[in-house]
């Protein structure tokens, strides 16, 4: 891990803040999301371009409204005391993303359209689920690496600062 942050976060503190980011500024985002967009949905059937259009790109639009907290709670773990920072991260987002999907399909908003196959919203939440996680790893290991690039950086200034040798 980088030398920029000398004292680093601890296991417990780094999970309970990246859960609270995840949630607070998902929340937030999804509320403006809700606010700002309205969705409307017309004429939902079955598997036809329509429909998956509609549903896909709300969830898309959801990944999207969700990405701030989720790059909050990588660069969280990434500053913390994980030896596998990653897969913590990615494990984090699988767990807390998961029981909001489970809610939410038990909860199934999508029962009051009459003639909409159940399995489309289903397979839209899972495929939300999948790629978050990925979205969490993947940031977790570029501010890792950006992190040491940037550490980098900062030792070669210093190396061409130092006086030369008469």
């Amino acid at each position: 891990m980088p030398d920029f942050c000398k004292r680093r976060l601890s296991r417990k503190t780094a999970i309970l803040l990246a859960v609270l980011a995840m949630w607070i500024l998902g929340s937030i985002g999804l509320g403006l999301m809700n606010w700002a967009y309205h969705p409307w949905f017309l004429e939902l059937r079955g598997y036809d371009v329509r429909t998956l259009g509609q549903i896909g790109g709300y969830y898309l639009e959801r990944v999207g409204a969700v990405t701030p907290g989720i790059g909050l709670a990588a660069m969280i773990i990434g500053i913390s005391q994980f030896r596998h920072p990653v897969r913590t991260a990615c494990l984090t987002a699988f767990v807390f993303e998961g029981i909001l999907t489970v809610i939410r399909l038990v909860r199934n908003p999508w029962s009051v359209v009459p003639n909409l196959n159940q399995s489309i919203p289903v397979l839209a939440e899972i495929a939300q689920l999948i790629l978050l996680v990925a979205f969490i790893g993947f940031f977790t290991w570029f501010f890792i690496r950006f992190a040491n690039w940037m550490e980098a950086i900062r030792a070669l200034r210093h190396f061409r600062q130092m006086p030369k040798p008469k």
